[in-house]
């Protein structure tokens, strides 16, 4: 039997919004915006810089990670399987890197709450995690090193458990008459429920 792969944005998108995964399953394509677009692009010349396609802007970072967008994957049980994609992964020194980029760029505690990190660390059984951060412009980039401990990667553990309880619960808990009322559905407006 196939499992089921749940990435870190399906189950962060069901502990937000529970329908969300019904969305997903309907082939519901995600409202994108420029900042979007902008971030992706910024993440695909960060890991080009690392990778070694040196960008003169982005001389603070001298980090090797040879390996870009690395989907890992993990059995969860006989049903599910968690994954991910690393925005670059380093095996020789068992480490990877996530990229953050914004209208400003993130801080340490803003990074130390998001549990994707973790996630991923759980995931990927890579504990050292790089981070960078940047705004759209490159004015400001910061650069965070972090280990993850085995209590770290528990609360990942978890985190993913519970979204499995949600997915496995009902996935309409959050809807008004059956409506979508769009405050926290990463659908937005292309979401199949708001208009029923």
């Amino acid at each position: 039997m196939k499992k089921i792969l749940l990435s870190y944005s399906s189950l962060y998108d069901l502990h937000i919004s529970p329908h969300s995964w019904l969305n997903k399953q309907l082939g519901v394509v995600k409202e994108t915006t420029p900042a979007m677009e902008k971030g992706k692009e910024l993440h695909k010349l960060i890991q080009a810089h690392v990778s070694g396609k040196k960008d003169p802007r982005l001389t603070k970072i001298e980090w090797d990670f040879p390996i870009a967008e690395y989907h890992c994957r993990k059995d969860w049980d006989d049903q599910y399987q968690l994954h991910g994609f690393l925005d670059g992964v380093n095996f020789a020194s068992k480490t990877f890197m996530e990229v953050k980029t914004g209208k400003n760029a993130w801080t340490q505690g803003r990074f130390n709450d998001l549990i994707q990190a973790p996630y991923y660390a759980f995931v990927s059984n890579l504990h050292k995690c790089y981070f960078v951060t940047c705004d759209f412009e490159l004015k400001t980039i910061k650069t965070f090193y972090k280990e993850f401990t085995p209590d770290d990667l528990e609360k990942a553990r978890k985190w993913a458990e519970d979204g499995i309880k949600i997915l496995e619960g009902d996935l309409k808990a959050d809807l008004v008459d059956g409506k979508c009322l769009l405050e926290r559905c990463p659908y937005g407006n292309k979401c199949f429920f708001k208009s029923l």
